[in-house]
Order: structure tokens, then C-alpha cells, then sequence
């Protein structure tokens, strides 16, 4: 939702609910009002009718003296059972208020003697409920009752002898009908309607100016931004044509223009092309040699999301969107873009993520990608890297085979004794001693690669299992991570467990090292180290596996990782710096590459792309 929409929706709903208020506190007034008019009447007309009562019978009584207060009570009975005059008299009382409905006289055990409704003489005096107890309900139960209800009230006013305690003789019951109540009130009521709908579509109206005055400026802004980000000169705003505050801000607004345009120019006239990328992904920036160096106009790159101007269809484009979404940033990665009617290029890709400053400092603002026409400086650089590792690796073979084939072959010897004495004696021990053989005989491979380093080595190719393998790494390092406090999470869903041709032996070795790396970088404060196959992609170097082993340490400093695959560096007091650039290695004789990602007290995550073949039994 737009800000304008916000800003007209708040006003509205605000402006509506204070006259809807008003009109709720002027229509409980009105019936409050009503009500206490209502009882006031009935206990008029009540008290009435016992004054009528009592003058009645004052007049029967003709000064006569009762002994007894029984004998007073019988005559006043009796004279109220014979006077024909009573049920007249209630009428008259009755007519002028045009809200009671009947008017009853009843004697203390609740008979009824006297109504202006004749067939109710003789019968029980039925109960009702007291005007008291609707007044005394909440404002929406009071209304909803007033409108709603059928059923008739009664007020009640007692008489009788004048002793102490006074007894009782008679009880007068006043009915009010609440159908009438409702006619007479409901006029009222349509008029404070009427007032109150004219104050809702007032406020409505109200708002559609205010919202149309307040926005009027950021329109005007954002106006001049879109001039700014199409590159024209704004001309500045004439003296009082604006408020003070905007014209602040205008003037902030054409000097960031100015400065946005000496960079547009700056980054043009540089040989590599540049764009730069929000943190929606949309492309806000793209100079001439980016539209020159991938054929495109100005308006096929600016304002169209990564994914828009270069599908995912593409190399350049599925390789981007992956980086974007993971967060991670790219390095000299070599891509194939084809221009619509040129031959392809070979374009060298570097990403790198960029923060957010202030209050959101730490939190992704965008990226930027720069593009490089640099088939054979790819391929120089690649050989130049690979050679330095590989010279760096020859230095120390000769003694890591000193010093760790000799005790291997000690170890395998002794293993062999171990089992000939209690393989009998303990069949379970055998499966134990049998990982051990495997782990010694997977050290002495990587003891021979380490003395092939220099030469090519012969991969032994199969299918491997790819969630199995890891799966067992998983399970292998969990009680070292324990002893460290390191929880072990691995992740796979059912459609990622791929078969995948590859020297399992040393696919092993490289991502156990990653792992052991991930365990030692929590340095024994517990954390958790999560193995997942996160997904396959599609490009143009086929099928690939995403690999990611990701500790929750405190990340490697922004210094270090131009270093981190380089030979013999290391961060750790007793680490070799062997192990990543052995990764790095495998990985690259598989045909595949590994890239990382790290924040500060965040962790990191190393990613291999292995290549996939078709598994077997799948299409």
C-alpha cells in the first residue's frame, strides 16, 4: 500500500470514528434521556393512582374507627372489590401517557382487584421486568434492548396502613410497553441518524483534502527524484511558491542530484561496467559500459528487477539471482552472455554485497556487480592461483609423508594384532575396528595425495550417494562436536539425496575438513553446525549440487578472507592451513568450486557446486 493510501486510510478511519463516537454518545444520551422521562411519568401516574386509592377510600371509610388493624384491611378490601368507579377512575389516569399500556391494583398475596383490562380482575398480578433494571444496563445493551425487545416494564408502588411497621394491603402496577417506548423514540433517532451520516461523509470528505494538502509536497519530491534518477536537470523552486520545509529539502534533493550525476559520469568513464542493485533487487544504476558490454538499453536495466533484465534462463542471470538470494558475495566468476545478433562473451562477474548504515546498520542495502570482458585474464589467473597452491603444497610434501605414513603403517600393524586377539573373544568390537581400518586406510590415501600434489592425480570414479556421505559425516564428527557442546544438524530433503560420479575418498577428506574447520571455529562455546543440500540449479555448466556447512562462530574477519584458501594460513594456534586449500582443490578436480559467506558474531558458511550426474534409475 502506497503512503498516500496509508495516510488517506488513517485520516479516514479517524475522522469516522470520532463522529461515529459522537453520534453513539448523543444517541445514549437521547435514550438515557427518554428512559429517565419514561419512569418519571410511570411513577407519576403510580402515585396517582394510589392518591385516587386512598381518597376513595377515606371517602367509604366515613370517619368510621376500626379496632383493629385486620378489621381495617378487611373493609378496605372489600370496598375496593364493590367500588365500580376504580377501573374509571385507572382509565383517566391511565389516557394521558401514552407509554403505559395497564394500570392494576392488586392485594397482598398478589390478586389482582382492580385493571383498566377487566379480564385480569381475579387473576395472579404477573411479574415484569422494572424500568430500573433497563436503565441500569450498559449504553449498547440499553439501546439494543429499547429497539429489539417486545416485552412490556412495570413500576410498582405498594399501599397500605399506616402502622409500624406499615402493613401492607394493596400494590399498584404501572405496565409500560416497550413497542410504544420504541415509537416514540425512534423519530429522535432518525434525526441524530441523519446528523450523524452527514458528519461520517463529512469526515470522509475532510480526509480526501487533508490527505490531497499533506501529500502534495511528496509528490513534488518524488517528482524531482524521478527527475534525478532520469538524469535531468532540476531548476530550482521559485521563492514562495513552496513552504520553508520543502524548500529545504528541494534544495537538499538538487545538490544530491548534482552529486549523483558526477558519479553516473565517473562510473561510465570507467573501463569496467558497473550495476548497482537495491536490496529489492531491483537495478537502480547501470553506466554505458554495462549497457555497451551486454547489448542492452537504459531502460531494459534501470528499474527492472535482476531476474527481469537478466532471466534466470541465463547464465548471467541464474547466476546472479543465486548470489542475491543467498547473500553471498562473488569473486572473478566466469560467465557466458550471449548479445542479441553477436557472437558470445565470456564476461568475468564480481559481487559484492553492501550493508546499511545508522539504525539498520548490518542489514543487506543491495549489491554491486561489476562486469569485465576478461576471457583470457580468467583463465591467466586461474593457472597463476592454482600454480602458487600447488608449488606452496609440493614444499611440504615430502615431510607430511615422514611424518605420517610411518605412524600409519605402525597403526594399521597394531590394528591387525588388536583384531586376531579379542575378534574372537568380542564379535561386537569387530565393526568398530573396522571403522578404524577404514579411517586409517583413508588417511594413507590422503598421505599418497599429498605426494601426488604436483602431479595429476587419478581419480577413482563412481557413483556416490551424495546425502549418504554426508549423512555419515554428520554422524562421524558428532562426538568430538560433543566434547565441544556443538550441536550436529543435517539437512536433506527426499529430492536432494542425488548419486553424483566422484572420488568419494577424497570428497570425504574435503568436506570434513570444512566441517572440522566449522567445530574448532566455535572455539568449545557450543553453538551449531548445520550440513544441508540445499538445492540443484540449472545453467550451462549443467546440474549442480549446493553443499552448505555453516557454524554459528564468530565469523572471519574481512581481512582474512582473501586469504582463507591460500596454503598454510591459518587463524588457529595449532591449525596447519592444509586443510581449506585441500578443499579447495577437490573441489576444483570435481569440476566444482567453493565460496563462502561470514558476518561478524553471525558465522560461516562455506558452499560447495559439485557438479550432478543422472542418477541411476531416473530419467
Amino acid at each position: 500500500m502506497s503512503l498516500k493510501s496509508r495516510l488517506l486510510a488513517l485520516l479516514v478511519t479517524t475522522l469516522v470514528v470520532i463522529a461515529l463516537a459522537i453520534s453513539a454518545v448523543g444517541i445514549d444520551g437521547l435514550v438515557t434521556t427518554f428512559l429517565d422521562t419514561v419512569r418519571e411519568r410511570s411513577d407519576f401516574t403510580a402515585q396517582q393512582v394510589k392518591t385516587i386509592l386512598l381518597q376513595r377510600l377515606d371517602e367509604a371509610a366515613d370517619s368510621r374507627q376500626f379496632t383493629t388493624v385486620e378489621q381495617a384491611k378487611i373493609f378496605w378490601l372489600q370496598t375496593l372489590s364493590t367500588d365500580t368507579q376504580i377501573p374509571v377512575l385507572l382509565e383517566r389516569t391511565m389516557a394521558p401517557v401514552k407509554v403505559v399500556v395497564q394500570i392494576s391494583i392488586a392485594r397482598d398475596d398478589g390478586i389482582v382487584l382492580a385493571s383498566t383490562i377487566p379480564s385480569e380482575v381475579g387473576k395472579p398480578m404477573i411479574a415484569h421486568p422494572t424500568l430500573n433494571s433497563l436503565e441500569n444496563l450498559n449504553p449498547v445493551k440499553r439501546f439494543l434492548e429499547v429497539i429489539r425487545n417486545h416485552g412490556d416494564y412495570e413500576v410498582r408502588v405498594p399501599v397500605g396502613i399506616e402502622t409500624k411497621p406499615p402493613t401492607p394491603v394493596f400494590e399498584i402496577q404501572v405496565l409500560v410497553s416497550s413497542v410504544l417506548q420504541r415509537s416514540s423514540l425512534l423519530p429522535h433517532l432518525e434525526g441524530v441518524a441523519g446528523v450523524s451520516a452527514l458528519a461520517v461523509i463529512s469526515a470522509i470528505f475532510l480526509s480526501l483534502m487533508a490527505a490531497s494538502l499533506v501529500l502534495r509536497p511528496l509528490e513534488k519530491i518524488s517528482q524531482r527524484i524521478d527527475q534525478i534518477a532520469a538524469g535531468k536537470v532540476t531548476a530550482p523552486v521559485p521563492p514562495g511558491t513552496s513552504t520553508k520545509e520543502f524548500a529545504v529539502v528541494q534544495s537538499k534533493l538538487n545538490l544530491l542530484g548534482e552529486q549523483f550525476r558526477g558519479a553516473q559520469q565517473l562510473i561510465e568513464n570507467l573501463q569496467e561496467a558497473i550495476l548497482l542493485v537495491d536490496s529489492e533487487g531491483r537495478i537502480i544504476l547501470a553506466g554505458e559500459p554495462a549497457q555497451r558490454l551486454l547489448g542492452m538499453g537504459r531502460s531494459e536495466l534501470v528499474g527492472q528487477p535482476v531476474g527481469g533484465a537478466l532471466p534466470g534462463t541465463t547464465e548471467l542471470g541464474a547466476l546472479l539471482q543465486r548470489a542475491l538470494h543467498l547473500q553471498i558475495p562473488l569473486s572473478d566468476r566466469s560467465v557466458t552472455w550471449v548479445r542479441r545478433g553477436q557472437e558470445p562473451l565470456r564476461l568475468l562477474v564480481n559481487l559484492e554485497m553492501l550493508s546499511a548504515s545508522g539504525d539498520r546498520a548490518g542489514e543487506p542495502a543491495g549489491a554491486m556487480v561489476t562486469l569485465r570482458d576478461a576471457e583470457g585474464r580468467r583463465q591467466v589467473q586461474s593457472q597463476l592461483d592454482l600454480s602458487e597452491r600447488l608449488a606452496a603444497i609440493s614444499r611440504i610434501t615430502g615431510g607430511v609423508a615422514h611424518e605420517i605414513k610411518n605412524p600409519l603403517n605402525a597403526i594399521a600393524l597394531r590394528l591387525e594384532v588388536l583384531r586376531a586377539r579379542v575378534g574372537q573373544e568380542l564379535p561386537e568390537s569387530n565393526q568398530e575396528l573396522d571403522i578404524i581400518a577404514e579411517e586409517v586406510t583413508r588417511l594413507d590415501r590422503v598421505v599418497k595425495t599429498f605426494l601426488d600434489f604436483t602431479r595429476p592425480v587419478q581419480l577413482v570414479l563412481a557413483d556416490v550417494d551424495l546425502k549418504a556421505l554426508l549423512e555419515e559425516i554428520a554422524h562421524f564428527v558428532e562426538p568430538e562436536a560433543a566434547q565441544s557442546s556443538v550441536a550436529v544438524n543435517f539437512i536433506a530433503e527426499p529430492s536432494a539425496a542425488f548419486i553424483m560420479q566422484g572420488d568419494r575418498d577424497l570428497m570425504k577428506q574435503a568436506f570434513l575438513n570444512v566441517v572440522m574447520n566449522g567445530i574448532e571455529a566455535m572455539n568449545g562455546a557450543g553453538g551449531t553446525l548445520r550440513i544441508k543440500i540445499e538445492s540443484l540449479l540449472s545453467s550451462r555448466e549443467g546440474r549442480q549440487a549446493v553443499v552448505g556447512i555453516s557454524d554459528s562462530g564468530p565469523g572471519i574477519p574481512p581481512d582474512q578472507r582473501d586469504k582463507i584458501f591460500q596454503l598454510y594460513f591459518t587463524t588457529k594456534n595449532k591449525g596447519s592451513g592444509i586443510g581449506l586449500a585441500i578443499a579447495f582443490r577437490v573441489a576444483q578436480l570435481h569440476g566444482g568450486k567453493i565460496e563462502f559467506s561470514s558476518n561478524p558474531r553471525q558465522g560461516t558458511t562455506f558452499i560447495f557446486l559439485l557438479p550432478l550426474s543422472e542418477p541411476k534409475g531416473r530419467e
